[in-house]
């Protein structure tokens, strides 16, 4: 409980652990890579692991205590599937969203969290959509076969080439979703419809 006082240096070999983060319950198992660590830094270097057959990969750093605490983490994945474990992790607001596309299928996901500052903390997500199917709950036509980008951060969606062909049809979405977490987000958005 006064790990600020200590002086550390070392390096743990992970070959096959398991984490989970109370704040987002999505465990991680066969964790495998190294962490380097100094009195006041902490530095995950290319640690891969697992959520059933979905692969995930950890780096960054972590540096300093509270109130200075900084990091900077990413979080990838090449398969992230968009099932009911990933759902039930996700927070009431993110259940939300998540609803009103019901989204299933699998994409790469691209996630950053920085802290540079107690006042400056930043969260980035980038999800490329591979095959995915959806259905927005205010319009249900379903959208299959899905391709593009969706690009996420505090309260911002950028929709970029986001696709869905089936034979000869195509639908098209780009635009950009702003102040996402207020009353009256701002929308500009443009639908491409082919041989619908």
């Amino acid at each position: 409980k006064r790990l600020g006082e200590s002086t550390l240096t070392g390096g743990v070999n992970c070959k096959d652990v398991g984490i989970s983060y109370y704040k987002f319950e999505y465990p991680v198992e066969h964790l495998k890579g190294r962490i380097d660590f100094t009195r006041d830094t902490v530095t995950l270097n290319n640690l891969s692991g697992s959520h059933g057959g979905v692969n995930l990969f950890f780096n960054g750093w972590t540096r300093g205590f509270a109130p200075d605490w900084k990091y900077d983490i990413r979080v990838t994945s090449d398969n992230m599937a968009l099932d009911d474990d990933l759902y039930n992790a996700l927070s009431e607001g993110q259940k939300e969203f998540w609803s009103a596309f019901s989204p299933s299928g699998s994409s790469a996901i691209d996630y950053r969290f920085i802290r540079s500052s107690p006042e400056t903390r930043t969260k980035h997500l980038t999800v490329e959509l591979r095959g995915v199917e959806a259905v927005y709950l205010s319009f249900p036509y379903p959208l299959k076969n899905l391709t593009g980008k969706l690009s996420f951060d505090a309260n911002n969606v950028t929709i970029s080439n986001v696709v869905s062909r089936v034979e000869e049809r195509q639908i098209a979405v780009d635009g950009k979703v702003t102040g996402r977490g207020g009353n009256q987000p701002g929308y500009d958005v443009l639908i491409k419809v082919n041989n619908v």
